[in-house]
């Protein structure tokens, strides 16, 4: 995958797993599903209050993934041969990652520091 900072600050985190981009665990997507006859553009951003990301347009840019054109390759057959989809090239994937809001940013750290400093009542 190229991975792109379209801008300077901090960006979303986000995992790659077989095939399945996720960013923090808001907005899942498939990436061979969504290949086509042309290259396929996904935006990801954040809604009008900056604080649910989802796929599509929004207020704020998060990422955007541009996704090749499925490839095809003759294959010869006992019949003559037949035409096969290859599977998709993650190295052809561009992941452009745009910067976070400041609010959005801040918010995020607060609720880690909430979740850390959470005090866990043991039961005897």
């Amino acid at each position: 995958m190229i991975i792109q900072k379209v801008a300077a600050g901090e960006t979303v985190a986000f995992s790659l797993r077989n095939g399945v981009l996720r960013f923090e665990d808001q907005v899942e997507i498939d990436l061979a599903s969504r290949q086509g006859d042309i290259d396929r553009t996904i935006d990801v951003c954040l809604d009008n209050s900056l604080e649910t990301m989802r796929e599509g347009l929004g207020a704020w840019y998060v990422a955007t993934i541009i996704v090749p054109a499925r490839q095809q390759e003759y294959i010869e057959t006992d019949e003559g041969g037949e035409v096969v989809d290859l599977p998709l090239d993650m190295q052809k994937v561009i992941l452009n990652l745009w910067p976070l809001p400041q609010v959005y940013v801040e918010r995020k750290r607060a609720e880690q520091e909430a979740s850390q400093n959470e005090v866990v009542e043991v039961v005897e």
